[in-house]
Formats: C-alpha cells, sequence, structure tokens
C-alpha cells in the first residue's frame, strides 16, 4: 500500500509539472514600459523598448524566427495629424527604411504551438501495477490504467492554458497595432511594432518626401 501511495504521489507532481509546460501570456502593456532608448526628428519623439515579452515560450521564438517585438511610444508635437508608419516612419542607425510584419505575421510566427500537447495522450498506456503478497505466500497483482486519466488531463489542459495564452498575445498585438494609425497634434501614442531582424536595430525617424514638401 506504501509503494502505491508513493507512485500516485509522483504520478501527482509529475501531473503538476506537465501541467505548467503551456506558458501563460503577461501583457506587454506599451504604456507601463520604463523606455531606455529615445529619438527626435523636428516636432516628433520616438521612445522604444526591445525585449519587452515576459513569457518564455514566446520570447524564445523571437530569436528562432527572427522576429523582435519593441513597445514604442510616438509623440506628435507638430500642429497637424500624421500617420505613423507613412508620414513618419522607422528607420535604422544608418537610414535604412524598416518595414515591420504585420500583426497576423507576428502572431503567426511567435505564439504557442498547441496541437503539440497531444502528444501527452500517449500518457494513456501507463499504467501502475501493485503487487500484494500474503500471509501465505500468494501473489497477487493488479494493474490501474491511470494513464487513461492522466493523459487526456495533461494534454487538454495544456491546450486550453496554451490557446488562452495565444489569444490574450494576438489581442494584446492587434489593440496596439500603431502602424497606418492616424496621431493627432499633441498626441502621444504607445504601439508594440515586430521588426523582422535577426539582430536589435537602433531606431529612428524620418519624414516622408510628400511630407516635407507640404
Amino acid at each position: 500500500m506504501q509503494t502505491l501511495i508513493k507512485r500516485l504521489c509522483l504520478l501527482i507532481a509529475a501531473n503538476f509539472l506537465l501541467f505548467s509546460c503551456a506558458s501563460s501570456y503577461h501583457p506587454i502593456a506599451p504604456q507601463s514600459v520604463h523606455y531606455q532608448s529615445s529619438n527626435k526628428l523636428d516636432d516628433y519623439k520616438l521612445k522604444y523598448r526591445y525585449n519587452v515579452l515576459k513569457n518564455n515560450r514566446y520570447k524564445k521564438k523571437e530569436d528562432r524566427k527572427n522576429i523582435h517585438l519593441a513597445a514604442i511610444e510616438f509623440t506628435n508635437n507638430s500642429d497637424h495629424e500624421v500617420v505613423f508608419g507613412n508620414d513618419v516612419y522607422l528607420v535604422s542607425s544608418n537610414g535604412d527604411h524598416i518595414f515591420p510584419v504585420s500583426t497576423q505575421e507576428a502572431f503567426v510566427g511567435l505564439k504557442q504551438s498547441v496541437a503539440s500537447y497531444l502528444l501527452y495522450f500517449l500518457l494513456c498506456f501507463v499504467n501502475i501495477t501493485v503487487t500484494k503478497t500474503d500471509n501465505y505466500g500468494n501473489v497477487d497483482q493488479s494493474q490501474y490504467p491511470v494513464g487513461l486519466i492522466l493523459g487526456p488531463s495533461i494534454s487538454i489542459g495544456n491546450m486550453i492554458a496554451a490557446g488562452s495564452a495565444n489569444t490574450k498575445f494576438k489581442d494584446e498585438l492587434e489593440k496596439y497595432d500603431i502602424m497606418n494609425k492616424t496621431i493627432q497634434p499633441g498626441e502621444t501614442r504607445h504601439g508594440i511594432v515586430a521588426l523582422l531582424t535577426p539582430d536589435y536595430p537602433a531606431l529612428s525617424l524620418k519624414i516622408a518626401e510628400t511630407k516635407e514638401l507640404k
């Protein structure tokens, strides 16, 4: 009986650890970010920060996929509205135009894989064998198919957790999509941009030529 209890305790511990495989999502909240870099061009000011993802499963994919998220704060101190990414856009320190990828591309590249947790259904084949010997030396063995409960519960639990985290991730990317958004005079707008780059380029602003001619 003590052996059975020990095995059950191990299974419970394993269950707990496996459930933690799916990473929850903690919002970036660009309006609350402590910005470390800034750039000013005429009446426009940019603040930005990389490494804003707080979740390992999403963060690890940034380098693998070369999709790096940056939280930004853009302030329009001019007397006219501008469209971010059109009238005023991002460039690297050497002046190259930077084209952020779309919200959908960033989400698809960095989201957690939900289907991968189906592999835990293989635990359905796990059985616990309990051996008992009575006072006369008779041996009796009983098998308990604990995997039939353990496998589906771990798999479904992780899939639900990963799916929920992905939904929150996508919602925040869409909420703070600043590209092609109109920024009014005197307005400060926070956003999240996804850059397809193997490194973390310094960001600057540039005014579109058509805007300069006005």
